[in-house]
């Protein structure tokens, strides 16, 4: 789905989707790999959440202001 939606159409021919009047544009991806964080604590989640936001933030040039990880993260989305 992620090269699907940054619109790297040349690895969908031969597809069904290529067949298709769809255009391909491209999208902002935010992908959060939970299975790669060793959480044993609430609290190392949330700092996890934390610097992920941050890196995707600074991936597509986008300053947040944010007072928690919940704000962050749907600055981040919007």
């Amino acid at each position: 789905m992620k090269r699907f939606f940054l619109g790297q159409k040349q690895l969908f021919d031969g597809l069904a989707i290529s067949d298709t009047d769809y255009d391909f544009v491209t999208y902002p991806v935010v992908i959060f790999e939970f299975s790669s964080v060793d959480v044993g604590h609430s609290d190392d989640l949330k700092q996890y959440i934390i610097n992920a936001t941050d890196d995707h933030a600074e991936q597509y040039g986008i300053t947040l202001v944010r007072d928690s990880y919940e704000q962050g993260f749907a600055e981040l989305v919007r």
